[in-house]
């Protein structure tokens, strides 16, 4: 198991350095408006959410390659407690499987309805047949935080007060990150104090409480608590007193 770990963690380090990688090349490309809003530290943000997702992906991997047994060994009373250790691998590596695919489904549809469908008169037409847009939409199904990296018009970004998601609607899509995060939360809680306390499940439990901590509560304080240049516009107006009125 012990060299299992390695090689997941060569994993886990090379795909981050690549997609923490192509997300500095795709801001390198970007025009200067799109870069007042999308600064390096949102290229370790991506990185990050991305290290949370193959963290959850090689910790799933691990479970069920753990629980490779032999089931006509059921039947062999010497070999109970390894069969059972090996039944709650698979249960567990079964588990995280699902959520993994479930969420990875979810948010791939609403990147597409609720990002590209619905804002796509937003993202400059030149770009969207890119070999870089279109690694970015596939990274996006798993990594919500790629989306700022798209190629965003200028008036896309309309009071959003140089934030990196464009609309709300990104933010919200990005949320359904929760959907893999919370549970493998408890998943991995659960394993650690029913199967085994190992040194892979300790390290991906604490970034995943980290993930949900850090970057899930930045984007609800901003959806619920930040006022744009535009609602606070709407507001003064409808505050403003009618025409002809006196106090």
């Amino acid at each position: 198991m012990e060299k299992l770990d390695n090689q997941h963690y060569v994993v886990i380090g090379a795909t981050t350095f690549f997609v923490f990688l192509l997300s500095m090349i795709a801001r390198c490309d970007m025009p200067d408006y799109q870069k007042d809003h999308v600064g390096i530290a949102n290229s370790f943000v991506v990185a990050g959410a991305w290290l949370d997702f193959i963290g959850d992906l090689t910790w799933t991997h691990q479970r069920l390659h753990s629980a490779s047994f032999d089931l006509s060994a059921l039947l062999d009373p010497d070999h109970a407690i390894y069969n059972r250790h090996e039944e709650m691998e698979f249960i567990f590596g079964m588990c995280s499987l699902s959520i993994v695919a479930f969420s990875t489904i979810m948010i791939a549809y609403k990147v597409w309805t609720a990002v590209l469908l619905k804002h796509r008169d937003e993202l400059v037409p030149e770009k969207v047949t890119s070999m870089m847009f279109i690694t970015l939409v596939f990274i996006s199904w798993t990594d919500p935080e790629s989306i700022a990296f798209f190629p965003w018009k200028e008036h896309a970004y309309t009071g959003m007060n140089r934030y990196a998601l464009p609309n709300k609607d990104c933010i919200r899509v990005t949320l359904y990150k929760l959907i893999e995060d919370i549970p493998e939360f408890f998943l991995h809680v659960a394993y650690f104090l029913v199967v085994d306390r190992d040194t892979f499940t300790a390290v991906n439990l604490s970034f995943t409480l980290i993930m949900l901590f850090y970057f899930v509560m930045g984007k609800l304080l901003r959806i619920f608590l930040v006022v744009t240049p535009i609602q606070r516009f709407d507001q003064k107006h409808n505050d403003d007193p009618p025409l002809g009125t006196s106090f």
